[in-house]
């Protein structure tokens, strides 16, 4: 099997990663935002900082979410190439 015939390799998986960093990332911009207009609205000026842990607990939870399903498709895919592999 050469390298560059893995089936874990390829554009596919770029695209993958860059939408496990949004993932990661938007919850937490959403939550630093929300608290902070929410806290600017009731005159909570501390509501921005609840809104930054939310947004990092919500993002760290999609976090793994992403990573365990990237992780059992590869290793599916991986498994099923080498089966594939196994019997020519």
């Amino acid at each position: 099997m050469a390298l560059n015939d893995s089936p874990v390799s390829g554009p596919g998986n770029y695209f993958r990663y860059a939408a496990i960093g949004l993932e990661f990332f938007s919850p937490i911009v959403a939550g630093v935002l929300g608290g902070y207009y929410l806290g600017e609205y009731i005159h909570m000026p501390w509501l921005g900082l609840v809104g930054l842990l939310a947004g990092v607990a919500v993002g760290f939870y999609r976090l793994i979410v992403e990573v365990r399903c990237a992780t059992r498709s590869s290793r599916r895919s991986t498994n099923n190439f080498s089966s594939r592999d196994t019997s020519s």
